[in-house]
């Protein structure tokens, strides 16, 4: 190319990338920051724009990062990174105070993190299955930066550091090695094992051969690259000589295996080397000790001497000090083991994993604890299941006595009691003690009101620091006190021991809040670790602590709730907060009851459930204040579906009467209130009191019924009605849609009962008031058949036990309103007309609508055919309930002949939520019509016309069995027989 530098700096603004393959060109010189993408077949220098650059080109780039890149940060974000998502996975990072940024990512297959374990306690046929990739498949890492000002971003290979690990065959040295491992790249094993030992297909001298496998494929390993397990096995069998650096064969290497070799042999030499040989423990090569001579039956322990010479493995290690290296090889060609490394693990605890016990012994945990701590520790962090599988509690506790033992030999003391006290204060003065003891526990506390508590131990820790405070500078001076020790723990462990004030502040600025406990512990863990680097100091919050700060935040808070001790003044305080709130409230007394109590409302709460309060529910509960009063609370559900309290009352004695003078009050308070029906848990003070308020048709009003909860009425017969063939009978009437259907089943359970007490149960209970509990007498209202249990304010009065709150209800209605009409629902694999069809209801029908979507693929995999529908109606629960497309109609429209759903018919389901919510299933319900009753000859053409439609209906049928099952020539016979059958009746009608 003529002119190069003049044509890249006139197109330096669309250049991809700042720095590419310098020297690219040879035949020319290039400027610095260009770029050479690609090279054309009439090898001309072709640059590209990110315009220019396809999809597959980017990820092609991003998949293989052999030179440095830049890109702009937007671009990135939005148009490079989202392709190769799925290829890296975030590996570390870290954010300047600048606000620049890096991030180092690995490949998937390298898989970095360990396995999540399975969760115990959950039935096979409910585990999902699942499995386990395998790790360290790919070693790749990349670098991506950020650069916040220049709004780019920069990446490049990441290099590690990784540390090549030689192997030394001292029989055989191999000649021209390099020539050899290049004669062989092509068969290698692993590709790339440490960063440039294999670069464009040649090996970096260095890179040593260790083990030849059976298709003579060459194998590479480095020392950061070998788990723990690896480096067990390697020294379990020992079929190749190798090396290691000495202090790391020290500290990673040997005690992992010290349980599997015993010493046997040893040579020290005058220049400081050394030699030693090792036994297999299954070669006990030394005799057992024998047993001590006059020690009682009862305090002699259980040994077994164990069986020799069952395996005659031999291991020879060299220490050569000035190299600083450990050689390791087998001993003079003895044979390989007897048994599996699992059953020396069985054997004897390795020192590793003794090292783990001492480590969280010091800590004085419980040693159940320990063993599952280090269990899961050595198995996810380690991959050293086989090490800790056979990990026993007792061996804890073994190890965990010897901890302390010389810990605690200065604390036997002296026999006599006052120097014992002299000898301690003179103990802690040189030890520069002046801190208080672990407080006693006080006397005369019952067992069941003391708190479990737990001393800990004392002397883990000895270091100081001072820290003074100059005034007039205002700085403060922080330093070590008098050349103290260092610390004897890490910093994670005093996180566990005590959470810092900045942390307590985190907690204590959520909790007032009012958040839950579970929800404040996440908060505060990502925050902290997103966005303060504090990973180490929230790691071990726990859900308990933030409760118990949560409740020492609110205690202030709530001290006005108390109460006065004095129950009239208690009342009048209570009347008089509530008005001050701006509640309406009245006190009532029901003289010939003796009981007395007060309804409280406020006016939102009151128009709600002159709105909403056509199906009311009803329920009481108590233990909500010191003088056992009963909270009786009026529940409604929205135009919205959000469930809201539309008045509480406190009465003192729950009867009748009183119940029916409280909401006589309501009344007053809500004149238009009409309920047409409540919804309570089969009590009868409840019915009587609704029947006293609401006296019905009697007084000129509209009829006000009692229905009952199934959930309630069900758990009655789970009690009542033991015997479990009679009871499937009556949950079964329970559901019938029809009240003939009903009374027979009620009827067979009574004839099929065997106790004479269960039989006169159901005639004196559930025989004559079927309206109230069966759902055939909802079969009218969809909203009846939405709602049929009053487990919304069961949910309400156990919430309202649990916290304290100045408000009654628990729903943010406002923003529930608000996603009402604009939220839409995310989801994938359905249809796009029907989903922007569904986009068109209220978000909570969006949801119902989608889950019945998912029931039709159901239906496919359960093998149920395509439902034969004329018509947009239905009669499974959802559409009587909601009035909506349901499964099989939703089935019949994607896979049917017919396609019912048509654009008029979305409309018309959508025309119902166009000016409302779900108040429109209260106008929703079949009403019965007396029409003038007909004479004798209507009846009798009606009933011509009824038979004429059933054999029409019927002959309908039987062609379709014909059409799905028979063959073609059936399927003919049948059309003639009926032609034949019927031409005589059509002939003669046209003549």
């Amino acid at each position: 190319m003529e002119n190069l530098d003049e044509t890249l700096e006139a197109n330096k603004e669309n250049l991809l990338v700042t720095a590419f393959t310098s020297g690219a060109i040879t035949n020319g010189a290039i400027k610095k920051g260009a770029i050479l993408l690609e090279k054309t077949e009439n090898s001309r220098t072709k640059f590209y724009t990110s315009s220019q650059l396809t999809p597959d080109q980017k990820r092609e780039l991003l998949f293989n990062v052999n030179q440095p890149f830049e890109v702009p940060m937007c671009e990135f974000d939005e148009e490079w990174w989202p392709l190769v998502s799925n290829i890296w996975t975030r590996y570390n990072y870290k954010n300047h105070t600048n606000g620049n940024s890096w991030k180092t990512f690995a490949c998937h297959f390298t898989k970095h993190n360990p396995s999540s374990m399975r969760k115990e306690g959950i039935p096979d046929e409910k585990r999902r299955k699942t499995k386990i990739r395998s790790a360290n498949l790919c070693f790749i890492k990349i670098k991506v930066s950020r650069f916040i000002t220049e709004k780019k971003v920069y990446i490049e290979r990441y290099q590690d550091k990784t540390r090549l690990f030689f192997v030394i065959n001292p029989f055989k040295i191999m000649e021209n090695l390099d020539e050899t491992l290049e004669a062989n790249k092509e068969n290698l094993l692993v590709t790339a094992f440490t960063s440039g030992a294999i670069t464009n297909g040649a090996i970096k001298k260095g890179a040593i051969l260790l083990e030849k496998t059976e298709n003579s494929r060459t194998k590479f390993y480095t020392s950061s690259q070998l788990t723990p397990d690896q480096k067990r096995e390697l020294l379990f069998n020992v079929n190749q000589p190798f090396e290691v650096p000495m202090c790391e064969f020290d500290e990673e290497w040997w005690p992992l295996v010290s349980n599997i070799w015993t010493r046997y042999n040893y040579k020290n030499h005058t220049n400081g080397n050394s030699w030693k040989t090792f036994a297999c423990h299954f070669t006990k090569h030394n005799p057992s000790s024998m047993r001590k001579e006059g020690i009682p039956d009862e305090k002699r322990r259980k040994t077994k001497i164990r069986s020799a010479n069952l395996c005659f493995i031999k291991i020879k290690v060299s220490r050569f000090i000035t190299e600083k290296k450990v050689y390791i090889e087998r001993y003079q060609d003895s044979p390989d083991h007897t048994h599996t490394i699992e059953e020396s693990e069985k054997l004897k605890r390795s020192q590793f994993v003794r090292n783990l016990v001492e480590q969280e012994a010091i800590k004085n945990y419980p040693p159940p604890a320990i063993v599952n701590a280090i269990k899961e520790y050595a198995i996810e962090k380690l991959d050293l299941s086989s090490s800790v599988k056979e990990l026993r509690r007792k061996e804890v506790t073994n190890i965990k006595s010897k901890v302390y033992k010389p810990q605690n030999t200065y604390l036997t003391g002296n026999i006599n009691l006052e120097l014992d006290i002299e000898e301690s204060v003179v103990f802690f003065k040189n030890q520069e003690y002046q801190h208080n003891p672990s407080s006693m526990r006080k006397e005369g506390i019952p067992d069941e009101k003391r708190r479990k508590t737990k001393i800990r131990s004392a002397n883990l820790c000895f270091i100081k620091i001072k820290v003074s405070r100059f005034i007039t500078e205002k700085k403060v001076y922080i330093e070590r006190y008098q050349d103290s020790p260092d610390h004897t723990h890490t910093i994670e462990e005093s996180e566990k021991l005590k959470r810092s004030q900045f942390v307590r502040n985190l907690v204590e600025q959520e909790a007032i809040k009012n958040y839950p406990p579970p929800a404040i512990v996440n908060a505060i863990k990502e925050y902290a670790i997103e966005k303060l680097d504090l990973s180490s100091s929230v790691k071990e919050l726990r859900r308990k602590e933030v409760t118990n700060i949560k409740s020492k935040v609110y205690k202030p808070q709530n001290t006005y709730l108390t109460g006065n001790i004095n129950l009239e003044l208690d009342i009048e305080e209570s009347v008089v907060f509530f008005k001050n709130q701006e509640y309406q409230v009245e006190r009532f007394q029901i003289l010939h009851r003796s009981s007395h109590g007060f309804v409280f409302a406020h006016p939102n709460q009151l128009e709600k459930l002159q709105h909403f309060g056509w199906l009311t529910l009803i329920d009481s509960t108590h233990k909500m204040n010191k003088y056992d009063w009963r909270l009786f609370t009026l529940y409604i559900r929205d135009n919205h579906g959000c469930w809201d309290v539309g008045v509480h009352f406190f009465i003192s004695k729950e009867d009748s009467d009183t119940v029916a003078e409280a909401l006589k009050i309501i009344r007053r308070f809500v004149c238009s209130w009409k309920p047409r029906y409540f919804l309570s848990d089969q009590s009868n003070v409840e019915a009587n009191g609704i029947a006293i308020a609401f006296p019905g048709l009697s007084k000129g009003e509209q009829n006000c019924e009692v229905i009952f909860c199934t959930v309630h009425v069900m758990r009655t017969w789970m009690t009542k009605i033991y015997e479990t063939k009679v009871r499937r009978k009556m949950i079964h009437a329970l559901h019938k849609i029809t009240k003939i259907s009903c009374d027979e089943l009620i009827q067979q359970a009574i004839d099929e009962c065997q106790a004479p007490t269960v039989k006169q149960y159901i005639l004196r209970n559930y025989i004559k008031n079927t309206n109230q509990w069966a759902l055939w007498a909802r079969q009218h209202s969809p909203l009846l058949l939405q709602i049929t249990s009053t487990n919304a304010i069961e949910s309400y009065h156990s919430e309202l036990k649990r916290i304290t709150v100045s408000h009654h209800g628990l729903i943010d209605a406002e923003y529930i309103a608000f996603e009402f009409r604009t939220k839409q629902i995310s989801v994938v694999g359905i249809d796009f007309e029907i989903i922007d069809q569904i986009h068109k209801f209220p978000f909570p029908i969006q949801q119902k609508i989608v889950s019945e979507v998912h029931a039709v693929e159901e239906r496919i995999e359960k093998g149920k055919d395509v439902p034969v529908l004329t018509s947009l109606n239905c009669y499974c629960l959802f559409f009587c309930q909601y009035l909506l497309p349901c499964q099989h109609i939703l089935h019949n429209h994607l896979y049917g002949e017919k396609k019912l759903l048509t654009t008029n018919a979305w409309e018309q389901f959508q025309q119902m939520f166009m000016e409302s919510g779900f108040e429109v299933y209260i106008s929703h319900e079949l009403v019965e019509i007396e029409l003038p009753k007909k004479t004798e000859a209507e009846k009798a053409m009606e009933n011509r016309r009824s038979t004429i439609n059933e054999l029409i209906e019927r002959t309908r049928n039987a062609y379709w069995r014909v059409e799905e099952k028979g063959n073609a020539v059936q399927k003919s016979i049948f059309i003639e027989t009926l032609k034949a059958s019927l031409g005589s009746i059509l002939n003669a009608e046209e003549q």
